[in-house]
């Protein structure tokens, strides 16, 4: 099966922050080279006291699509 390695088990959330938390949060995740939910994920993991590792991304430019070959 193609695509990413399943991250585990995990539950869906949403919420707003503070713009600063996010601002600086944001920061935080692209000097990491993590997706920043993944980093979200990791504080409350962290908060909690349960173990997770964060996995930069295996590609800098995951998330931009290229359109250089599309007709």
């Amino acid at each position: 099966m193609a695509g990413r390695k399943s991250k585990g088990d995990r539950h869906a959330f949403m919420t707003r922050v503070p713009r600063e938390a996010a601002d600086r949060l944001i920061e935080e995740a692209e000097s990491l080279g993590v997706p920043y939910s993944d980093l979200i994920a990791f504080h409350v993991a962290t908060a909690y006291g349960c173990d997770m590792a964060l996995q930069p991304r295996n590609d800098p430019k995951q998330g931009e699509l290229s359109l250089k070959n599309v007709s």
